[in-house]
């Protein structure tokens, strides 16, 4: 997903700049992207609401990944062992800095880990682990309490990006508001229901990004990205409403970029709460 977002963001900036005037070179390159709402949180352990999770994608990475063929990859490990159907041992990539200067130590792995296992909005994604050592400054293992065929991929979800221990214990329960991690992108402000400011990485381990800083705005309403988008106040809208496909498709100087998904909607019951804590007001909406 990150690679993807970085790839577009790069394409979109080079289509859209292509037409720059020489002297206009060395502005800086901002790419505004209109969000459908305001993120909650970027604490990964906080909310796994979208809107946060796709500001949150630009400031953390996870020690793998997944490519478009859904076969996970290298990201903060450089490697990773199956010394057991209930026991991982990762290998940490030398030298990579957080956005506070200090360097990912397998130290930074055991606390994210731990930490999350406490949340009670994502400890769910790595149930399954039991234990967490670090077996040197680099090396990680992780003990599952029973066999888990996807936890290479849980690791891939945006609520296990790996977090910097420092940072979190100095920022304590304002940590979300204060984001720090590895990412190609850094916070820089969070002005709530307006905007989200991230500048470039200049040490980012795997290349810094040709966009110098990215505005993520909440614009609520549908229509009114899709006007952004032909006024060329934005550069990005997400979430674009099904009666607007056609205008996008037919705009000559917009390109619509769909893909497959694998998200899944459903109808949550608050069960302690009228009128559905009356099983049979909640058969009534299911039938």
């Amino acid at each position: 997903m990150k690679r993807i977002a970085i790839s577009i963001l790069s394409t979109i900036f080079l289509l859209t700049g292509c037409g720059e005037k020489e002297n206009k070179k060395n502005e800086k390159k901002v790419l505004i992207v209109a969000q459908s709402a305001d993120a909650k949180s970027l604490d990964p352990h906080a909310t796994n609401d979208s809107p946060s999770s796709g500001v949150m994608v630009q400031i953390y990475d996870n020690l793998v990944g997944v490519d478009k063929n859904l076969k996970i990859v290298p990201s903060l490990a450089e490697s990773w062992e199956e010394i057991s159907p209930i026991k991982y041992e990762f290998t940490l990539k030398k030298g990579i800095k957080f956005h506070n200067g200090e360097e990912l130590k397998a130290s930074d792995v055991v606390f994210t880990f731990n930490r999350m296992l406490k949340s009670p909005r994502v400890s769910h994604i790595v149930g399954p682990m039991k234990k967490i050592i670090a077996v040197s400054d680099y090396v990680v293992q992780v003990e599952l309490s029973n066999p888990f065929a996807p936890m290479l991929h849980h690791l891939a979800h945006p609520a296990s990006f790996i977090l910097n221990e420092k940072a979190v214990n100095e920022n304590k329960e304002k940590y979300g508001q204060n984001p720090i991690g590895t990412g190609p992108f850094k916070f820089k402000s969070w002005t709530p229901g307006d905007r989200v400011i991230l500048v470039k990485n200049e040490n980012y381990f795997k290349g810094a990004s040709d966009i110098d800083e990215v505005n993520m705005r909440v614009v609520i309403e549908a229509s009114s990205r899709v006007i952004g988008l032909e006024t060329g106040e934005v550069d990005i809208a997400i979430n674009i409403a099904p009666v607007d496909l056609n205008q996008i498709k037919s705009n000559k100087d917009l390109t619509l970029l769909e893909e497959n998904g694998f998200g899944m909607n459903y109808l949550g019951f608050n069960t302690v709460k009228p009128p559905f804590n009356n099983k049979n007001i909640r058969k009534a909406v299911s039938h």
